[in-house]
């Protein structure tokens, strides 16, 4: 797991002779130039624990952090930003709207997600919603940094825990929808409830809209859990994205 230690303010009592300091106006070369970061996670004590930890790294800056995908999307307007580090489950709308909304509006902006969902749909979702890398909370600090300083050179990224599942059927495929023998499984009517509800209708929209009681809504949705795991509306969002039934941008 990711640990938070702050650096120790050590030292000897003898004195020293400090360096000397050549005074210029020449700019800064690109290798001094720091990367802006800003943090999205609705867990307060980790967002602050994170900062503390990646400021502390040459090269790296964390100009701002946001709990919501809304908030980070303000932050975007207001501050130059490098790189955007997410969680994907937020409070309202999900990482992966945040995704989306951040390659259409911002797309010179680059995104790493961190989250602590390492199912294959996540991380295929991630990457068709616009994130350029994808890193575990479970990673070590090494990783974490590789993950950044990957992303921020404009590389992909992937946890060494999901790549071997992910590079060869994903990276090769970017163009294709993805998809999976395990959509066959879905009845039309499952598959009906799973994409709108991946595009952000409620319970009772959806009995509405198909001319069905909300009770019969959340039984369809009770069986898509009990067949793929599917235990929330971010769940079944990642999983219909993953899998080529609705597109990151129609999410809602």
């Amino acid at each position: 797991m990711l640990q938070f230690r702050m650096a120790p303010n050590g030292g000897d009592n003898k004195r020293r002779t400090a360096p000397a300091r050549v005074l210029t106006d020449e700019p800064l070369p690109e290798s001094a130039q720091r990367s802006r970061l800003l943090i999205v996670d609705d867990h307060v004590i980790f967002r602050l624990g994170l900062r503390a930890l990646l400021n502390q790294e040459s090269g790296l800056e964390v100009c701002a952090d946001a709990g919501t995908a809304d908030e980070a999307l303000q932050r975007l307007a207001e501050i130059p930003i490098d790189l955007v580090i997410t969680d994907l489950a937020l409070p309202g709308r999900s990482g992966l709207n945040l995704l989306a909304d951040l390659h259409q509006r911002f797309p010179r902006v680059k995104s790493l997600v961190l989250s602590g969902l390492s199912g294959d749909s996540y991380v295929r979702s991630s990457l068709a919603a616009g994130a350029t890398g994808f890193a575990l909370k479970s990673s070590s600090h090494a990783e974490l940094l590789a993950a950044i300083r990957s992303v921020c050179a404009g590389k992909r990224f992937l946890s060494e825990a999901v790549s071997s599942r992910i590079v060869t059927d994903f990276l090769d495929n970017t163009h294709s929808p993805l998809r999976s023998v395990r959509t066959y499984l879905i009845t039309p009517r499952e598959r009906d409830i799973l994409t709108r509800v991946a595009s952000g209708q409620q319970n009772r929209k959806i009995a509405i809209d198909l001319g069905v009681s909300v009770w019969t809504v959340r039984r369809y949705r009770q069986n898509l859990k009990k067949k793929f795991a599917l235990n929330n509306a971010a769940a079944i969002t990642a999983f219909a994205i993953g899998h080529g039934l609705v597109t990151a941008d129609s999410v809602g």
